[in-house]
């Protein structure tokens, strides 16, 4: 077996399988040329950049004809991969830490409970099954940090991702111009529009955010080329982040940042906090188009829907506390518990809405999957942020690069706690990848981020005692 996967013209006899079976849909062809293309040249870093590409930016409803193919495409040659790296010996795939497979079988045995007793069986086995998948993706991306070149890769794939998604954006920008544009946004209107209000609930948009902003605090990018460059790239995704009308997502970010600042550099923390407070007070006061220009985006008036969605997601749960409605089910009960105007709403043929969900990620997951599914939902973030903290603490004076890795992903963690007060998407979502992905990226290098040096420190505790 190890032979086969090894053997490159193996390798390239899938390309070519894969590009002739994808031609017998497509008259397209940029993606059998590039499936070719990378059967030739099988750089593996190359490869899984651009595997990481294409769940992210490919595999969305925009790409409905196609993201199958894309999908399969994609999960096969990440499995390829795996195999040349692994074999089949299960001695040599990467252990995942014993709390981290405590959580899956605590979460697979909440979906597959809930599933039992759900109101559509199938609807919710369907939503297991795919969750079991993603999973699977999730650990084959975790086994193939045992090269640590691949946290470059990761990180700048989620950085080309968010460039990708923006190019859409700013067409729609140039084409409307900034009042129509939003104008469209908030009204999510399939028919003016290249990109979409979908892309509010990508977490990556500010992933990216963080991740940039911790670049800024390597030594390795010190000199002034590099500054302006991220500088650039920093300005690129801020301006992506606020195109995307994500108010979410925006929350998130600043919190994210708040927190590197505050572990890295305290006073410029300080400094950014006042100055960035101080220029929006005196901006809104002076400038009576600055202040409805910013109201009108964050849209306070819809607080009040929040509130509906909050309470329809308390009614379900009051009506099904133990098991749930069963997963990926909220969209399917959410008209027997929605007032009329929010029926209409969400019926309109012009507007492109997405799934209706109860704008709690706890609510949205203990109505879904019971009791269980609300011990499941807090365990998710009690043991994000043991990890975090803990590897925090383990690099510290080791490896300074690590370190700010590990506080950016403990950023990224706390804003994504904070914005699960609002919206649902970002990390169990049922195995959407665009959606969950970029998430799941970075906990797999935090948790190998904390196998290398946790490991370490035993070995260097267990030589102290020798001695």
């Amino acid at each position: 077996m190890n032979e086969l996967v090894n053997n490159k013209n193996y390798f390239l006899a899938i390309a070519l399988g894969l590009a002739v079976l994808f031609s017998f849909f497509s008259f397209n062809p940029i993606i059998p040329v590039a499936i070719i293309s990378l059967g030739i040249f099988s750089n593996k870093k190359i490869i899984l950049s651009v595997i990481i590409i294409s769940y992210l930016s490919f595999t969305s409803e925009f790409f409905e004809n196609v993201r199958i193919y894309i999908t399969v495409f994609s999960s096969g040659y990440l499995l390829y991969i795996f195999l040349k790296e692994y074999g089949l010996q299960l001695k040599k795939f990467p252990k995942l830490p014993r709390e981290i497979l405590v959580f899956f079988a605590l979460l697979v045995f909440t979906l597959l409970t809930s599933t039992i007793f759900s109101q559509n069986i199938s609807v919710s086995l369907l939503a297991f099954l795919r969750l079991l998948l993603f999973l699977f993706i999730s650990y084959i991306f975790y086994s193939l940090l045992n090269d640590e070149g691949n946290i470059k890769v990761y990180i700048i794939s989620l950085i080309i991702v968010v460039m990708i998604l923006g190019i859409p954006m700013l067409i729609d920008l140039y084409s409307l111009g900034l009042k129509k544009y939003f104008m469209r946004i908030l009204l999510a209107d399939k028919f003016d529009l290249t990109t979409s209000r979908g892309y509010t609930k990508l977490t990556i948009l500010f992933v990216s955010i963080t991740l940039v902003t911790s670049i800024f605090f390597i030594k390795g990018f010190n000199k002034l080329s590099y500054k302006l460059g991220l500088i650039v790239l920093l300005s690129f995704n801020i301006v992506i982040l606020v195109l995307a009308n994500s108010r979410g997502g925006i929350l998130a970010g600043i919190i994210s940042i708040s927190f590197i600042l505050f572990m890295l550099k305290r006073s410029l923390f300080i400094k950014s906090f006042l100055g960035v407070l101080g220029l929006a007070v005196l901006l809104m006061i002076l400038v009576p188009e600055i202040n409805e220009a910013v109201n009108l985006y964050l849209r306070w008036e819809t607080v009040s829907d929040r509130e509906v969605y909050w309470q329809m997601g308390v009614d379900v749960i009051n009506d099904h506390p133990i098991f749930g409605i069963g997963p990926d089910m909220f969209d399917k009960t959410f008209f027997n518990y929605a007032p009329s105007k929010t029926v209409n709403y969400f019926r309109s043929d012009i507007l492109q809405i997405g799934k209706p969900h109860p704008h709690n990620f706890f609510l949205y997951f203990m109505s879904e999957n019971g009791l269980l599914g609300l011990i499941t939902s807090i365990s998710f973030f009690v043991l994000f942020f043991y990890f975090a903290f803990k590897t925090i603490g383990l690099t510290k004076n080791v490896n300074r690069d690590y370190y700010i890795l590990s506080i950016a992903i403990t950023g990224i963690g706390i804003g994504l706690f904070f914005r699960s007060f609002i919206e649902i998407s970002g990390y169990l979502l049922y195995g959407y990848i665009t959606a969950d992905l970029p998430f799941w990226l970075i906990f797999g290098i935090l948790i190998s981020i904390h196998q290398k040096y946790s490991t370490s420190f035993e070995s260097h505790l267990i030589s102290k005692k020798l001695i």
